[in-house]
């Protein structure tokens, strides 16, 4: 394996200029043969998804990063669900995970986004061989239970953090990325007409992104777009809440929805228009549930709020109105007079 240099700071630009960033790693692999090494194209999937040759945009992931997590991955420490396990020098995938929660965390690769914020060689290096331990442990056993949630987890973590693994990397290693987040997309799709919920809209943003920085065929684009309009308006109420009424929900969305939408625009695409209604609802209820201390409200499954991804969320707030009183279809009121806030 090539000698992984350490990466420049990504997080100077916008999400633009993450974008663009991605697009010039993307094209540097090309001219380095890349694109040879992966021409013979693999079918996946009952609908034949062919492998891409490249990637060609990486959407940011807005979730707050730790550069400290990154030092207890490499020693082998992973928190996930409220569990630590220490590895001891075998891989995370060969292990029995100590619970549900554990094992989705694990295979969702949400945790990328701390070895990105080490902004090291050595981070890039252990990100390549855990992805690798994760894919021949699939290999060996066919990998974790199908769970259409952490598939689509898997696709954005990858995507997104597609600068991290891929700066440095061998060829060998580029492809067989291609080929996982190929096979991936293509179970998702086969399990779409059996996914629900709030896990089928998940599945439908993972196939969106996927769609926008890969180089698929314009049908494949079109279809995953038209999947996702049908799942947002399906789960987004009229007045932004979301069915299952979970303040957390929306949090979720929107910090996946807003690098969706910047990836249809770095890919000179129009995001479908029920995410921007989506995004544009979501944002003022957030505000109505939002407390005075900057907390939302504990309605419905709802667990105490990280204030730096309520922030992180409201900081694309381009309106800045004042919070509105009433979300008639998800079943709010806010009651505000001078220092007073009820939320009900």
């Amino acid at each position: 394996m090539n000698r992984a240099r350490q990466e420049g700071r990504l997080t100077s630009g916008g999400l633009a200029d993450r974008a663009k960033l991605a697009a010039l790693v993307a094209q540097r692999y090309a001219s380095k043969g890349v694109r040879a090494a992966t021409a013979p194209m693999r079918a996946f999937g009952r609908m034949r998804m062919r492998a891409p040759e490249r990637l060609l945009i990486a959407p940011q992931d807005i979730r707050t990063a730790d550069a400290t997590r990154a030092e207890d991955i490499y020693a082998g420490y992973f928190a996930f669900g409220g569990r630590i396990v220490n590895t001891q020098g075998r891989s995370p995938f060969d292990l029995h995970p100590p619970s549900p929660e554990w094992a989705r965390a694990l295979n969702g690769f949400g945790w990328l986004r701390h070895l990105r914020a080490a902004e090291t060689s050595l981070a890039r290096v252990n990100a390549r061989a855990l992805i690798d331990d994760y894919l021949a442990a699939r290999g060996r056993n066919g990998g974790e239970t199908f769970d259409a949630a952490t598939t689509a987890r898997r696709i954005l973590s990858w995507l997104s953090q597609s600068t991290l693994v891929l700066e440095g990397a061998e060829a060998e290693f580029y492809h067989r990325f291609l080929r996982a987040l190929a096979r991936d997309a293509a179970q998702l799709q086969d399990a779409l007409g059996a996914t629900e919920g709030l896990p089928r809209l998940q599945a439908c943003m993972a196939l969106s992104a996927y769609a926008m920085c890969a180089d698929t065929p314009a049908r494949f684009q079109t279809r995953a777009g038209a999947q996702l309009a049908d799942a947002v308006g399906a789960q987004i109420l009229p007045d932004g809440g979301h069915l299952s009424r979970n303040p957390q929900t929306l949090i979720d969305l929107l910090l996946d929805f807003l690098p969706l939408r910047q990836a249809f625009v770095a890919r000179g695409a129009a995001p479908p228009p029920a995410l921007l209604n989506a995004i544009d609802r979501i944002i003022p209820a957030l505000r109505l549930l939002r407390h005075g201390d900057s907390s939302l409200a504990l309605f419905n499954g709802m667990g105490v709020t990280a204030p730096d991804r309520l922030a992180t969320v409201l900081h694309y707030d381009d309106a800045r109105g004042t919070a509105p009183v009433s979300a008639p279809h998800s079943g709010y009121q806010r009651l505000e007079a001078a220092d007073t806030i009820v939320i009900v």
